[in-house]
């Protein structure tokens, strides 16, 4: 498995967005998905605390915590559009 690349990408040929119509549902909703990837993140930092704590190795948990935080760039990306097309 590649662990180089992101997960959290934007397709290179993602759809024109520019034009759509949000509702505040819409931006209720995206705001629950950076609160929820804030979370992530936070617990994952934790978990890598421990881990340091004990000397154990944080490499793996290192590359999940990099992931989440693409993730948690993506959602407030996603939120940040959707707030300046209201």
């Amino acid at each position: 498995m590649e662990r180089s690349r992101s997960l959290c990408r934007l397709p290179e040929n993602s759809y024109d967005l520019s034009n759509m119509r949000y509702t505040q549902a819409d931006l209720d909703m995206a705001n629950r998905h950076v609160a929820d990837a804030e979370r992530h993140v936070i617990r994952q930092e934790e978990i890598i605390s421990g881990l340091r704590m004990k000397n154990a190795d944080t490499a793996l948990a290192e590359e999940l915590l990099a992931e989440f935080n693409a993730t948690l760039r993506v959602h407030r990306h996603d939120r940040d559009r959707m707030a300046a097309q209201m």
